[in-house]
């Protein structure tokens, strides 16, 4: 699995490629109000797609927000919450 060193001085390569200006817009405000430069928000949003989004679709997970993921725990009781999480750990594969 990749996964970035934050802290360690990495070798970095130049990538030439092409975007709308609408993309580019979006990425140029996203990274002021993030007080980033526009690079580090692409390299972050890379990094996020390699260590983490193509493994999570090979696997069949979902994004829910977390609103929604509590009010799906609140409505259960505490029996139903262990049955459910008993059966999805069954069926994760296991470390070796």
């Amino acid at each position: 699995m990749f996964l970035m060193k934050s802290r360690e001085k990495q070798k970095t390569i130049t990538r030439t490629l092409r975007i709308s200006g609408d993309l580019d817009n979006l990425l140029e405000k996203d990274s002021k109000d993030k007080r980033i430069s526009t690079n580090s928000l692409i390299s972050s949003i890379l990094t996020k797609y390699a260590e983490w989004d193509r493994y999570i679709e090979k696997v069949g997970f979902i994004s829910l927000p977390r609103d929604g993921f509590k009010l799906i725990i609140s409505s259960m009781d505490e029996q139903e919450i262990r049955m459910v999480a008993e059966e999805v750990g069954s069926r994760q594969p296991k470390n070796s």
